[in-house]
């Protein structure tokens, strides 16, 4: 999908360049924007849709996870708190 669209871009650069002084660069400009947006794209940490969508689902599960596990050890220090402190300190 964004090989098409820099493909489409390129070609629209290349249409621009018609005029006839430099048309015989029209094929070697197109194939060298090509080249150049091809390695710039290599060069990106890019990920497919489906992996993104995949990667926000398990951070969406996670986030779950842990709004859980927070509310539980709230309760927990809440219990803690209410618990008498009867027991005698330890002697050394």
């Amino acid at each position: 999908m964004v090989i098409e669209y820099f493909d489409r871009f390129i070609k629209k650069c290349s249409d621009s360049l018609s005029r006839p002084e430099i048309y015989s660069l029209k094929n070697e400009l197109g194939t060298e924007f090509h080249r150049v947006l091809t390695l710039a794209l290599q060069n990106l940490n890019l990920v497919t849709r489906h992996e993104f969508d995949i990667q926000a689902r398990v951070l969406a599960t996670t986030r779950d996870k842990l709004e859980k596990l927070e509310q539980k050890v709230l309760i927990l220090e809440s219990k803690m708190t209410e618990v008498p402190k009867t027991t005698k300190p330890l002697n050394k």
